[in-house]
């Protein structure tokens, strides 16, 4: 039903009109990064015009970082609950969402689309939106040249007034996505909208005419304007029209369907100046002086080049045809023929265009080291001077990671607010090569999302060389969590390498409890155990210490040569731990309490058997026969006496079998010092 849109569309128009100067840069910008801007004039036919591409190369150059800096961390972000019950799914939801946002939806491909008009143009437009004929998240990527704002507008298109997307539709797409956008498909209304169309009458003196916004030459493309209109109540109601015929709506109106009742766009600027829109300035135009500069130089030498090489000749007498000399190897002339010297270059072309070069990368920020520069000092550069400029340098890398951090945030944020508002029935995602399934419960938290990327990290190879630094200060450092610096180093590296080389803390200390406990039933049997290099050493003193307390507690009592096989397995990992300097430091002060504990068990042991052996000598004597265990002399002797008249020793309980020990061989016996005796 044709609808009054002449006010909307007079401001639109107001709109265009106040940037135009901003479109034209746009344009040029574009023809930078494509075939060069080229000579206005040549000196003669045929004459050099060639591109040297710096604002492309820069470009280039940075799109990287910006790409490792948000999918180079294992996860896109990070989840904070906001209740205290939605801490145990914060892992599980980050997991589930960058499931759905890195390999469900577009986002890879978008987001480097986005980078790169960031970089080419200033600004980098996202639109995160449902998609309901596949229905999983989607984005797009949008060309700023595509987004009209009232010039008073900021980088925030939660604050604008109104909001307009130009988008452009083949006519079988328009009639193909009729059904499910909702499009009018009246063949006439379609015919006149279609190319140039039939534009209204009613607005041929104030239409707006240019290229891509308001009509196309391509007579099968059809161009809409998509308006975002933020009204009195804070709604935001959404108008589709052809700017052909603004008053014959393409679809009808509607109120944006979105929970999170915000505009599904999110702006990513290469810097931030006064607030405008259209205020930010990308590569293209930071550098267009010294791209022109460096094209000028280059097609200047060319030039010179080509004189050299036809060089400029004049007659000593004589009339000659000009037409009929060929500079060519053994002609002969029939007049005297002298070369016109020409001057030799006031300058150095190769050097004029690397200074160009690295004056515009430093203008954006890259570290050149002053390769090439003609105002650089000879010599190689120290490593401190070449530190220092990095360092200067990275402070640039640092503020553009903390704009594009911003930016990132709010399109996670509309992301997971689609998620759960279109896609909370798809709990089902891949993590680690397994398949694992969210909980429906984890949707009923509220949580703070915060992409992963570092605002400081330029460079894997950097924040590794950070973590690594922080891994050697942090050993003996009981304040660092050791095991999470050692996770980040892996995801760096390569982030599937985590399943294969990384066990959690918790994990291993169970393992380490589990394995001492059937050292213990091993113990128990009379067998001892021996010490592995990857224990923990800490884990199974512990482990021992409790299965001896619990022994004591439940009136079971290890037998004393049992109880020495304990105490000698437990110095075993005592020596252990100490041969190991870094684990003896960082675990010195929670091991010394078992070795007072083994010296005092020894030290009791000790006196319990001198003091057995010394009542069974009493018994003996009393008897008149050999202390019990000792067997009879020979005839003459005293019972128990050997044949060398030497009186034995006293034997202590029967010990049990060590490792290595024969069938049949003799007990293991305390030293003199009340230390078993190792190996």
């Amino acid at each position: 039903m044709p609808e009054d849109n002449s006010e909307l569309y007079g401001e639109i128009q107001d709109d265009l009109e106040d940037r135009s100067k901003w479109e034209a840069r746009q344009i040029l910008w574009a023809r930078m990064r494509g075939q060069g801007v080229g000579r206005a004039n040549r000196p003669w036919p045929g004459a050099a015009n060639v591109h040297v591409p710096i604002a492309d190369t820069i470009v280039g150059k940075l799109k990287p970082y910006y790409v490792v800096w948000i999918f180079g961390p294992e996860l896109l972000a990070a989840f904070y609950s906001l209740q205290d019950q939605g801490d145990s799914y914060i892992d599980a939801v980050a997991q589930w969402f960058d499931y759905k946002v890195r390999e469900v939806s577009n986002f890879s491909e978008q987001a480097i689309c986005g980078i790169d008009s960031c970089l080419q143009n200033g600004l980098g437009v996202i639109k995160t939106y449902w998609d309901a004929v596949a229905q999983k998240l989607a984005f797009a990527s949008i060309h700023p040249y595509f987004i009209i704002m009232p010039p008073w507008a900021t980088f925030d298109f939660q604050k604008a007034d109104r909001v307009v997307h130009v988008m452009q539709y083949s006519r079988e797409e328009y009639l193909r996505d009729a059904e499910s956008k909702g499009f009018n498909t009246d063949e006439t209304y379609v015919d006149s909208i279609t190319g140039e169309g039939k534009p209204d009458k009613k607005y041929e003196r104030s239409r707006y005419t240019a290229e891509g916004l308001s009509y196309s030459r391509l007579k099968d493309l059809i161009v809409l304007w998509e308006v975002y209109i933020r009204e009195t109540d804070g709604q935001i109601k959404v108008k589709t029209f052809s700017p052909l015929q603004p008053d014959e709506p393409a679809r009808g109106d509607f109120g944006l369907p979105y929970e999170h009742k915000e505009v599904p766009l999110t702006l990513i600027p290469y810097e931030l100046t006064d607030g405008g829109f259209y205020s930010s300035r990308g590569v293209c135009e930071l550098v267009q002086m010294y791209e022109a500069s460096a094209c000028k130089t280059w097609n200047e030498k060319l030039d010179f080049m080509s004189i050299a090489n036809r060089p400029v000749l004049s007659s000593q007498g004589g009339s000659i045809n000009a037409q009929n000399i060929r500079w060519e190897p053994g002609a002969v002339y029939d007049s005297a023929l002298q070369l016109v010297q020409q001057p030799g270059p006031p300058v150095s072309f190769d050097e004029e265009i690397q200074s160009n070069r690295s004056m515009a990368e430093q203008r954006v920020g890259i570290p050149d080291f002053g390769v090439g520069g003609s105002d650089q000092p000879q010599g190689n550069k120290t490593a401190t001077e070449t530190n220092v400029i990095t360092n200067v340098m990275q402070q640039s890398n640092d503020l553009r990671a903390r704009i594009l951090k911003g930016a990132m945030t709010r399109i996670f944020e509309q992301a997971w607010g689609l998620l759960k508002q279109y896609d909370n029935a798809s709990l089902d995602y891949f993590w680690r090569n397994q398949r694992l399934s969210l909980d429906d419960a984890a949707f009923d938290n509220k949580y703070v999302l915060r992409p992963n990327g570092s605002v400081d990290g330029y460079s894997r190879e950097r924040e590794i060389q950070k973590l690594m630094q922080l891994r050697q200060l942090s050993q003996g450092s009981p304040w660092i969590v050791t095991p999470e610096v050692d996770k980040k180093i892996i995801e760096l590296m390569d982030a599937q390498w985590i399943k294969e080389l990384y066990q959690e803390p918790q994990d291993i200390a169970a393992d380490q409890q589990e394995q001492q406990a059937i050292e213990n039933s091993l113990m128990f049997d009379g067998f001892l155990p021996q010490v592995k290099p990857p224990d923990d050493h800490l884990v199974h003193l512990q482990i021992e210490d409790g299965f001896i307390g619990w022994s004591q507690q439940n009136q079971r009592p290890i037998p004393p040569p049992l109880m020495q096989t304990f105490m000698q397995h437990m110095q075993m990992h005592i020596q252990a731990a100490k041969s190991d300097p870094q684990y003896w430091k960082g675990h010195a002060a929670q091991i010394q309490p078992f070795i007072a504990k083994v010296q005092q068990t020894m030290k009791a042991m000790q006196q319990q058997l001198a003091a057995q052996q010394q009542a069974a000598g009493a018994m003996a004597n009393l008897r008149g026969g050999p202390p019990p265990g000792m067997p009879p002399g020979p005839p003459g002797m005293p019972p128990g006496m050997p044949s060398g008249g030497a009186v034995p020793a006293a034997a202590g309980p029967p010990m049990p079998p060590q490792p290595g020990m024969p069938a049949g061989a003799g007990p293991l016996m305390p030293t003199g010092n009340g230390n078993l005796p190792m190996g």
